[in-house]
């Protein structure tokens, strides 16, 4: 899952982004369950051969906890533990994407107000030459029809 996690703050493009994370969804929520037959129905048997696992409790949930009506109440909080890592696998995986999506979106705006700043910047020096060019050109010819002026009195 840290894995997963750092995937929020890289800055990968969002293709990238979620090409990875389908591929990691994939792996976790059917080649391994695949592989190791974990796609088997949830019922008690399973339930029963999963609290046996851990010997130390085993003897007090088979048989004072989940007795009687609660051992469906039992098998129905297993069957919950067991969902719930893939539900958040799920959950980071699509926020990550989103993330990631929004992430790439405002970096190619920047980019793109960035440049668009640029040439703005770049047209303004222009305009301002060409100003500056015009506003020497009318003083010159203000100054030669004053000139003009004086040598024809």
């Amino acid at each position: 899952m840290p894995p997963l996690l750092s995937l929020f703050f890289m800055g990968v493009p969002s293709a990238l982004n979620t090409e990875i994370l389908l591929l990691a969804c994939l792996t976790f929520l059917v080649i391994v369950p695949l592989v190791c037959e974990m796609w088997g129905l949830e019922n008690t048997e399973n339930w029963r051969r999963a609290i046996s696992a851990r010997p130390e409790d085993a003897a007090i949930w088979l048989n004072q906890v989940c007795t009687g009506e609660m051992e469906a109440t039992c098998v129905r909080d297993f069957e919950l533990k067991q969902v719930y890592p893939y539900l958040v696998l799920c959950i980071v995986g699509l926020a990550a994407v989103i993330v990631g999506f929004i992430a790439d979106h405002s970096n190619r705006s920047a980019f793109v107000n960035k440049k668009v700043i640029a040439e703005q910047k770049v047209k303004l020096i222009l305009n301002h030459k060409l100003r500056e060019e015009t506003l020497v050109k009318e003083h010159k010819k203000k100054e030669d029809t004053i000139i003009e002026m004086f040598e024809n009195f």
